[in-house]
């Protein structure tokens, strides 16, 4: 991976899948990403790229574009509503905060070598994000 310090050294980069019914960053909202993900029954909300950029130039970016697939369009008109933008805000509470979390739990850095290894610690972290959120939420039956 590049670091920082403009090298490049081995190491793993580790993102943890949250849901709450398709919520993305907008940095995965492209026409592959949605078609791949409607394919599997996942609806999309991700705020549209630039959008700011194209009312500037007096575009709708809500508006279906001419190599729109049906998903695309459908997101569009998705995103546009009220609710689509209510539900996007949710991100914050689900994505962001259990990689914020995981992250105040220690997991900077993986103190092993082998993506193997290093599964095996992102799991971990993942068991346990998902029992306190558990004990959090009281949805253990005693």
């Amino acid at each position: 991976m590049h670091m920082p310090d403009g090298g490049t050294r081995p190491a793993y980069n580790v993102q943890f899948a949250t849901t709450t019914d398709g919520l993305v960053d907008s940095g995965f909202a492209n026409q592959e990403a949605i078609e791949a993900a409607s394919a599997e029954g996942v609806v999309v909300y991700a705020p549209l790229r630039d959008e700011q950029k194209q009312w500037d130039a007096g575009q709708d970016p809500y508006a279906p574009k001419k190599n729109d697939s049906q998903p695309v369009k459908d997101w569009r008109a998705r995103m546009v509503t009220e609710e689509g933008k209510k539900k996007y805000k949710l991100r914050s509470q689900t994505a962001e905060l259990v990689n914020a979390q995981a992250r105040q739990r220690g997991l900077n850095q993986f103190p092993v070598r082998g993506l193997a290894k290093v599964q095996v610690i992102a799991k971990w972290f993942a068991i346990v994000h998902n029992v306190k959120r558990g004990i959090t939420c009281k949805v253990w039956v005693t």
